[in-house]
């Protein structure tokens, strides 16, 4: 399946194959292709820095910083969610980061979970850098 994905595939496109488990196949894929980029970031002595998520849907989603250099926020119990996040938002360290699962830059702070989530339900941010 990850041989019919693009390199410029969009996150559109990877959620219309939802049905063939493309989403979590994409995930894995761009996940473990930052790790093979960037192995000391995934070195058993890189950090986890939990990150503060805050707003009426705390208990849905998790977040971390690993090493400093790359987050990743993930949302639990989608269908009780049903999407609403309500003003839940996550506190970013402050930097420029990118999502490599959508290739949007976020700016550090205070993100609000729905801009997020707004393209693809998990975000996988590397810190740009300068």
């Amino acid at each position: 399946m990850l041989a019919e994905v693009k390199s410029r595939v969009t996150a559109e496109e990877i959620l219309k194959d939802m049905d063939r488990g493309m989403p979590k196949l994409w995930v894995l894929h761009r996940a473990l292709r930052l790790r093979q980029e960037k192995t000391a970031w995934f070195q058993a002595q890189a950090d986890y820095v939990p990150l503060a998520i805050e707003g009426n849907k705390t208990d849905y989603a998790i977040g971390y910083v690993r090493a400093g250099s790359v987050a990743t926020i993930v949302p639990r119990w989608n269908l009780k969610l049903g999407g609403n996040w309500s003003g839940t938002t996550v506190e970013l360290p402050a930097e420029r980061w990118t999502n490599v699962l959508t290739s949007e830059v976020v700016k550090g702070g205070r993100v609000r979970m729905q801009s997020l989530f707004e393209r693809f339900p998990v975000a996988l941010l590397v810190k740009e850098e300068n």
